[in-house]
């Protein structure tokens, strides 16, 4: 797989001024200024406020609030559609892309797998295990089973880091060996293990360390 890297600005915190095109952003949906200037400088944390602390910010009030958890909410359902059968994936980006509004804010750890065809296309993605806030134990063999029933040829593996860091942990590392050893077992190749945290992402492939 290409190594192809994406970079994601965020703000440390909230006493950072907002991105201006953010609040420009809001400032479309709310149509007002001060409010938008107000959820623009919420940063990452807006995705994850209900209606009522919104409410509380400053110049929000509740039918702005509405309009913004509203637009949140149809935001997850188009970027959480399932990915199209037969689509191409091609780097750790496209994976980031599709999974990164996902399962970024997830407060449980899942664990997928997205099975591919001889030209790297979708046969189907299937979520493997769901786990506790900072683990997610899977079997190599509970990925493998489901690739060799739909006759996959390659397979990319990828979980989620609640804690928002995408760095791996040595578990992760443990599992991507197994996994990799046991798919050459049975003629599948694992063709990366991709972890997204909040705006992030880790790729064994792209950091040469999967076939370690």
């Amino acid at each position: 797989m290409p190594s192809t890297r994406l970079l994601i600005s965020s703000w440390p915190d909230e006493r950072c001024q907002p991105d201006v095109d953010d609040a420009a952003y809001w400032r479309t949906i709310l149509g007002n200024a001060r409010a938008a200037r107000t959820i623009a400088g919420l940063g990452r944390q807006v995705r994850t406020m209900a209606a009522a602390e919104l409410t509380a910010m400053p110049h929000v009030g509740i039918r702005n609030a509405l309009k913004v958890v509203a637009a949140l909410e149809v935001a997850r359902h188009l970027l959480g559609e399932p990915l199209e059968h037969g689509k191409p994936i091609g780097s750790a980006q496209d994976v980031f892309a599709a999974y990164g509004h996902r399962l970024g804010d997830l407060e449980r750890e899942t664990f997928w797998a997205v099975y591919l065809d001889t030209k790297n296309r979708i046969i189907t993605e299937e979520m493997v295990a769901l786990g506790s806030i900072d683990q997610c134990p899977v079997a190599p063999g509970d990925v493998l089973r489901i690739g060799l029933r739909v006759a996959a040829v390659g397979v990319i593996v990828l979980h989620n880091h609640p804690s928002g860091l995408s760095e791996p942990s040595s578990s992760d590392d443990a599992l991507t060996k197994r996994l990799n050893d046991a798919a050459l077992l049975v003629g599948i190749t694992l063709l990366d293990h991709v972890i997204i945290g909040d705006g992030r992402y880790f790729s064994y492939a792209d950091a040469g360390r999967l076939h370690q």
